[in-house]
């Protein structure tokens, strides 16, 4: 990995570099399908039909340089971040990336397609905002939505904001900026302002959206930008549902911007938007939210005809009802027995935990949970609250964020302090257990991560015969989550399938469909996942 450059990585995809790229790829590896690449409608660039989505990616992680240097060497030119990704990690690791591969020589920025978005104020962003507002001077129009999560799209947060995704990305222009989740402004105002005037918020938000291309607009003039649009969420949603962002509507406010700025409406850059479509999600495929030519029509249909091009995001994690489904099917070694060894680290961890709060209890001031709080919940009883709930917890994403946001705090903070009330004659042998300690939970967490991944690969495997059996015949054999992703990217209207590969399994994976054939009958997959869910 090297250091930081002198100077930003200059230029920014083109037509010719993304389609000499596709050639080049095509050339040395013949069992690429013809629709390996295809144009992002609008833009004239030609991208795969894989991307990498930087969701949970982070500079810090080694094997995460490896996968998305991997990921592009083997053909992947299209690249999905945010500016709240990992709390700018994500941008960072693209940065290094990237000029690794340039200064090698293995990878041009022209033939490159960065996408960011816009939107967030986290983790530092929040921190900056909080400042501002302190000292009297906050950024404009701020959508409260949540505790440490705000929202802002006015000019002046998009101008502070595109400077440091350009610094952490080490170059001079993004080819994409969208947006992010702008629908915010509609959870906020209808939940918790009580507004019930719906017209009169949307012409509010469209407005708000049309400033917000007006500046998207002038960074495309001063030749830091290419083109923009927005990533909602709420894209495939009825069209009478409060919180739903119409494509129409957003293509409107980008005339209006276009006039504003450069005198004529129709030359507008807003040509790409970002939404979550997959085999349980299919909103976007079936749901006539669109008015098209005096009809109906779907995002996809409407995005085809109007010419702008669409990215999809969660291909694998659908959401049904109040639960995530892994659309995957990881195959157990043979021989597993993923309930029974969580048995056995649960007990172990119990054991130790029971230990080690009998031994506290004769210290002359023993800690509690209430010394660190109400939010603490856990305190050295950990295996006990898991194994009474082990049912009721969800799996892949949700338990992450579990693990990151409450598990690991609360557990670090009971860690330091039972150390600060050990007493000074007995704390050489208690951090000596320290490690002992942290090594059970580990093995836990990770053993309640190969569980779920088994209970949800067995409720996965009807999705996965039925879909098979709906496949024309000699169709490739593939794994349930190349079939997964193979149905977004053949569906009509979607350029790029966005899939995090932050392991080198899940390059291998998601590539392997560039050598599939797309799969005519999309609509007859998505009834099939409907049926079996």
């Amino acid at each position: 990995m090297t250091g930081e450059p002198t100077r930003p990585i200059a230029g920014r995809a083109s037509a010719a570099a993304t389609a000499a790229f596709a050639r080049r790829q095509g050339a040395a590896r013949p069992r690429l399908e013809p629709t390996a690449f295809r144009e992002l409608s609008g833009t004239g660039l030609t991208v795969s039909k894989v991307g990498y989505g930087t969701y949970r990616v982070h500079v810090d992680v080694p094997e995460h340089h490896e996968t998305l240097a991997e990921a592009i060497r083997r053909g992947c030119n299209c690249i999905d971040t945010s500016s709240n990704y990992t709390d700018g990690g994500s941008e960072r690791l693209i940065g290094a990336v990237l000029g690794d591969l340039i200064g090698a020589g293995e990878a041009r920025r022209e033939e490159i397609v960065l996408v960011s978005k816009v939107g967030y104020l986290q983790g530092q962003n929040l921190d900056l905002a909080v400042q501002r507002q302190a000292r009297g001077n906050p950024w404009p129009e701020i959508v409260h939505y949540q505790e440490g999560c705000w929202h802002c799209i006015h000019p002046d947060f998009l101008v502070d904001q595109l400077e440091r995704s350009l610094a952490r990305l080490r170059c001079s222009a993004l080819d994409v900026y969208l947006l992010h989740n702008p629908e915010y402004f509609f959870a906020h105002a209808l939940h918790d302002s009580g507004s019930q005037d719906l017209p009169a918020l949307r012409d509010e938000f469209y407005r708000r959206v049309e400033r917000a291309f007006a500046q998207f607009e002038r960074f495309i003039q001063e030749g830091r930008l290419s083109f923009y649009g927005i990533s909602s969420n709420t894209f495939p949603n009825p069209r009478q549902d409060g919180e739903t962002v119409s494509l129409d509507r957003v293509l409107a406010a980008a005339r209006r911007a276009a006039a504003e700025v450069l005198g004529d409406p129709e030359r507008h850059h807003c040509k790409v938007v970002q939404l979550p479509y997959n085999l349980f999600e299919s909103g976007a495929l079936t749901e006539r939210n669109t008015p098209l030519n005096g009809a109906s029509a779907t995002l996809l249909e409407a995005a085809a005809a109007w010419g702008v091009g669409v990215l999809v995001n969660r291909p694998l994690n659908a959401i049904r009802g109040n639960s995530m489904h892994r659309l995957a099917r990881p195959a157990p070694p043979p021989g597993s027995d993923y309930a029974g060894e969580l048995e056995t680290t649960l007990r172990a961890l119990q054991t130790t935990e029971a230990a080690l709060r009998q031994e506290m209890e004769g210290w002359p001031q023993p800690p509690r949970a209430s010394d660190l709080g109400p939010q603490q919940q856990f305190f050295f009883d950990v295996g006990e609250v898991l194994a009474a709930n082990l049912a009721r917890l969800p799996a892949g994403e949700q338990w992450e964020m579990i693990v990151g946001r409450i598990l690991a705090p609360n557990i670090q903070k009971a860690l330091e302090e039972a150390l600060r009330r050990c007493p000074i004659e007995r704390r050489e042998a208690w951090k000596g257990r320290q490690p002992a300690y942290v090594e059970q939970l580990n093995a836990l967490l990770a053993g309640i991560r190969r569980y779920h991944e088994w209970r949800a690969a067995e409720q996965m495997a009807p999705l996965d015969d039925r879909l098979a059996a709906c496949l024309p015949p000699g169709t490739p054999q593939a794994t349930l989550s190349q079939k997964a992703l193979q149905f977004v990217a053949s569906s009509p209207g979607v350029a790029v399938v966005l899939n995090g590969m932050k392991r080198s399994p899940y390059v291998e994976d998601a590539l392997a469909i560039m050598e599939m054939p797309s799969y005519a009958d999309v609509m007859g997959l998505a009834a099939a996942a409907y049926e079996t869910s």
